[in-house]
């Protein structure tokens, strides 16, 4: 967010209608439990670590999974390129939903997700960094054992990252247009 968002909580104490420019730096999937059963959210969690790693392929340091006490995190940095505007939580919609189309839309720009190392209070459980490695080895049952209280020695590196992907940006005010023929139902032309 740019420095009018100060004064547009001041005024509305909410961050609903902000209207000034948006800048990013990192990306945050969200990927919720919902019906799903824990295995078959840690497995979904897994296929899009799979997918950023080896089919975007963003080396595997700079790919940071979160345990969010219910469901899964993961933040990379940004890929993209996206450039700041008003307009820059559409293209980041349109973007992401486009390639991870299994994550959860949370990319409205006016969203606040959970901060690292807080207590969820549905689950009782802590919002809890997890490696790459433990991701793909352990259970639900000992993630959430890791989550039973903050992990605060827990290192990695910072989320930066030269943008590789620009040429996958879908702009927001960029349109595909339709052609309809209506016909009477005849076969003629």
């Amino acid at each position: 967010f740019d420095e009018k968002l100060r004064d547009h909580l001041n005024e509305t104490n909410s961050i609903v209608k902000y209207d000034g420019l948006y800048r990013l730096s990192t990306i945050t999937l969200d990927i919720d439990k919902a019906s799903n059963s824990d295995d078959d959210l840690l497995i979904k969690v897994r296929n899009e670590i799979h997918y950023i790693e080896n089919e975007l392929g963003l080396e595997r340091e700079f790919i940071h999974p979160w345990f969010s006490g219910t469901g899964f995190h993961v933040s990379i940095p940004e890929i993209f390129g996206f450039k700041i505007s008003k307009s820059m939580p559409q293209t980041v919609k349109k973007t992401l939903t486009n390639i991870f189309p299994d994550c959860d839309n949370i990319y409205d720009g006016q969203r606040l997700i959970r901060a690292g190392y807080t207590w969820n209070k549905k689950s009782g459980l802590y919002k809890t960094p997890l490696s790459v490695e433990e991701i793909m080895t352990l259970t639900m049952e000992e993630i959430k054992k890791l989550a039973k209280k903050p992990r605060l020695d827990f290192k990695r590196l910072p989320l930066k990252h030269e943008p590789f992907l620009q040429e996958h940006i879908i702009e927001a005010n960029k349109r595909t247009k339709a052609t309809y023929v209506i016909t009477d139902g005849s076969d003629e032309s």
